[in-house]
């Protein structure tokens, strides 16, 4: 099946409209590579993914997988993102260097962020960000050694005007995805989403300067939690 011309030519046309650029076309391109291998892991893997922000069933067939594929390029924005931290856990205040590649149907973007905040994380946290250069971002991130976190990150818009960051990590965290939704205000009443699960906000311990941290301990965290 994967290999007569027609498919041959649906899987280049498919590859060109999904893909953009840098760390997220690869993401694509490796699913695709393996996908035309028959490599039922990887395809399961992204449909993971796809099943969670979109509902895509799991039991598709590869015609509609594939389609759903391209849609969730066409409404969601896709940031591959690295972020490496300075502190200390006795540190009052946290500081992160973050990178982000933005892809995006209209638009592919590459920026750097220095950020200053509150290790502890909850509603009303204060933050401070402040826009830096992106080799200078890469060398202060090398500079963090150990005390990283790499994720892909799903920004889907929601129908009251908000929108749902969803979380997918990679290296050692791999498999933890948590979604989150900035809100105007603690008051503010919306809807939450169907692909979201049990409310974190305010849960000690499971930040991503912790998950930077400590890994282990954040997954172990979770696992208690979640029994």
């Amino acid at each position: 099946l994967l290999f007569n011309v027609p498919t041959i030519v649906a899987w280049i046309l498919i590859g060109l409209l999904c893909i953009g650029a840098g760390e997220v076309r690869m993401h694509y391109h490796a699913y695709l590579n393996a996908a035309s291998r028959d490599d039922a892991h990887a395809r399961t893997a992204m449909a993971s993914e796809l099943t969670l922000i979109h509902g895509v069933p799991p039991d598709c067939n590869e015609r509609e997988f594939l389609r759903e594929l391209q849609n969730a390029r066409l409404v969601s924005e896709i940031r591959s993102i690295r972020q490496g931290y300075y502190s200390d856990p006795k540190d009052s205040m946290v500081v992160r260097v973050r990178q982000q590649e933005v892809n995006h149907a209209q638009y592919f973007q590459k920026s750097s962020f220095l950020t200053i905040k509150r290790s502890d994380s909850g509603p009303g946290m204060i933050e401070h960000e402040f826009q830096i250069n992106n080799d200078q971002a890469s060398e202060m991130i090398d500079e963090c050694g150990d005390r990283f976190v790499s994720k892909y990150r799903y920004v889907v818009p929601l129908p009251d005007g908000l929108k749902a960051e969803i979380d997918f990590f990679n290296g050692s965290l791999n498999g933890i995805q948590i979604v989150e939704i900035e809100i105007p205000s603690e008051n503010h009443v919306f809807t939450i989403p169907d692909f979201c699960g049990v409310e974190l906000t305010g849960m000690p311990g499971i930040s991503n300067f912790n998950m930077a941290l400590d890994p282990a301990k954040v997954r172990g965290i979770l696992k208690d939690y979640f029994k």
